[in-house]
């Protein structure tokens, strides 16, 4: 651990052999202030349909559509009497979108002596339905391959295109009844500063507060960061035979050197892109520790609502005699 009696960003600091970390003690802290809008309809217009599969010389088609999203919802279009192959729908529906994970869109065929048969059929994950939606898109239907089973990917066959448009209503987020999740890492590592590389010519050039800047650079994360500790420099790997060198220039030393040089201008620019390169690496550190949290937050969730289904389960089983 490199030991300073000022900040480490006081100074200009340059790597001369061996890579360091820069550590620090950070928190996240949920932002839900910065909720997004959360989907809560989705509309669907079922324009037309071609290339059905399931028409012949004497018995032409007789189409119609069942869409569903979930296990629950569902919607029809009427019956398209001796349509054939070629359809035109024209029909609008909605439903109430509640994180359903599949939206399924069946063409059937109507048959009064028997039950009817299916065409074609499409599922789709509504989150891969963008949130500007779709415009009269084409999605490809299918079905199993005749003396096959049905369900099988390898073994089915096209069975047409159904022509979709789709968009969404948005609500906005109830206002927060919790306080926001936080969670504190200690000595946690951010960057790397390898051999040749500078540390702290940013903040003395561009005369900006470097933690600041990190925590700046996350604003847009659903948790914010903030840096609680000193900025430390932690040489890596190193073991008794091999040694880390860091050579340190104050401040204004280093300030002066670039007035005399009259190279403060490019020096300025490069260190603007510097502190960006480095704003988007925490950024992405930032990401990965949200990323893991998440999941272990849902994981808990899970294991709970397990907990309490075995414990219903439980109660209800009877005595035994």
């Amino acid at each position: 651990d490199l030991l300073s009696m000022e900040a480490l960003e006081q100074n200009v600091l340059m790597v001369s052999t061996g890579v360091f970390s820069v550590q620090a003690d950070i928190c996240l802290i949920e932002q839900l202030d910065k909720q997004k809008p959360r989907r809560a309809r989705l509309h669907l217009h079922l324009h037309s349909a071609e290339q059905l599969a399931g028409d012949s010389l004497f018995d032409k088609l007789d189409p119609y559509c069942i869409v569903k999203l979930g296990e629950i919802k569902r919607f029809q279009t009427p019956v398209e009497w001796n349509a054939g192959t070629a359809v035109s729908f024209d029909y609008k529906g909605k439903f109430t979108y509640a994180d359903e994970e599949v939206l399924e869109l069946i063409v059937m065929d109507r048959d009064n002596m028997s039950q009817d048969d299916l065409c074609g059929l499409v599922q789709v994950n509504p989150l891969d339905i963008p949130d500007a939606g779709w415009d009269q898109k084409p999605v490809t239907l299918k079905r199993a391959k005749k003396g096959l089973f049905f369900g099988d990917d390898s073994n089915e066959e096209f069975a047409g295109k159904l022509f979709v448009s789709a968009h969404w209503d948005f609500e906005e987020p109830p206002p927060p009844r919790r306080a926001p999740r936080e969670r504190f890492y200690r000595n946690h590592k951010l960057l790397r500063v390898e051999a040749k590389g500078l540390f702290g010519h940013e903040q003395i050039v561009l005369e900006t507060d470097f933690r600041s800047a990190l925590e700046r650079g996350c604003q847009s994360l659903p948790y914010a960061l903030r840096v609680t500790s000193r900025i430390r420099l932690v040489a890596e790997g190193t073991s008794g035979s091999e040694v880390a060198t860091v050579w340190k220039v104050s401040g204004d030393r280093f300030k002066t050197f670039l007035q005399r040089s009259a190279r403060e201008k490019l020096f300025s620019k490069e260190c603007s892109l510097d502190l960006i390169g480095r704003q988007r690496a925490v950024k992405e550190v930032c990401k990965g520790l949200i990323k893991q949290w998440e999941y272990e937050m849902k994981q808990e969730e899970l294991w709970g609502k397990n907990l309490n289904a075995s414990c219903g389960a439980s109660a209800e089983e009877p005595p035994m005699d």
